[in-house]
């Protein structure tokens, strides 16, 4: 069905919405190669920021939080981002905190370098 019959079926005022969907088409035969229709959704909704509000932002972070104290609770080591000091940061159960660097390609168990123990104890 062309866009003949989508413009008689939607009627007046359509052609904007036609342009719209035909640029979206365009752009998703572009991506389509580049890894599926799902990709160019993706893209296009986190470019968005809309769906996320601020509390699921707020209850993103606290389950984060939450996950890392028990994580360390447990007696494992975890790694994560300090996005306020931009660190990659290693913290032991015993409260010892390091800066790391991973290193890209490197095996699971071997992918990241120590750069300097951070004096601050767990919060």
């Amino acid at each position: 069905m062309g866009s003949a019959f989508n413009r008689m079926r939607l009627g007046r005022g359509s052609t904007r919405f036609l342009f719209q969907r035909t640029r979206f088409h365009a752009e998703t035969e572009v991506l389509h190669s580049e890894g599926g229709v799902a990709r160019v959704i993706y893209h296009r909704v986190m470019k968005t920021e809309l769906f996320l509000d601020d509390q699921f932002k707020a209850a993103v972070v606290a389950a984060g939080a939450q996950a890392r104290i028990e994580t360390l609770q447990a007696g494992i080591p975890v790694f994560y981002r300090d996005n306020t000091r931009n660190l990659e940061i290693l913290e032991y159960p015993s409260g010892q905190k390091f800066e790391i660097c991973f290193l890209q390609g490197a095996p699971g168990d071997k992918n990241y370098t120590v750069l300097r123990e951070l004096k601050e104890t767990a919060a």
